[in-house]
């Protein structure tokens, strides 16, 4: 061995992992390139924002559902009927996330009662209003 001269080896996990963090980037970059062959920058930053949107309206859905389960004490006899989730922009030009949830739950009397329920969420996806919407 040679005094001085210090190896350095990456172990292969690390390299495999770097390779398949590039190759995820390069992917990702290549799904927001539109067909003409030049990236466009309203191109990359619509696509970033369909990702956003996406996530955000899963997410505010999620805390929705959980708020009816919550609020119902009953969730073996809720049966969710339809869901709608979009978002709009509001008179102060921000982003707003509105979920409504169609759901059936039987009462202990035995009555089965149809509602409606609807949330608003900020851009940030912070809970804002919560109402029946029938």
């Amino acid at each position: 061995m040679k005094k001085g001269l210090a190896t350095r080896t990456v172990p292969l996990w690390k390299a495999a992992a770097l390779m398949l963090l590039v190759l995820h980037l390069l992917t990702q970059m290549k799904s927001s390139i539109p067909e003409s062959g030049t990236p466009s920058l309203s191109s990359i930053r619509e696509s970033t924002i369909n990702r956003s949107t996406s996530f955000m309206l899963r997410m505010s859905s999620s805390i929705a559902r959980n708020y009816i389960y919550r609020q119902l004490q009953a969730s073996h006899h809720y049966r969710e009927l339809s869901h709608n989730s979009y978002y709009v922009i509001g008179t102060d030009n921000k982003r707003y996330y509105h979920i409504s949830i169609r759901y059936r739950i039987k009462h202990s009397s035995g009555e089965d009662v149809i509602n409606t329920h609807c949330f608003n969420f900020t851009e940030s996806g912070t809970l804002i209003e919560t109402f029946s919407c029938d």
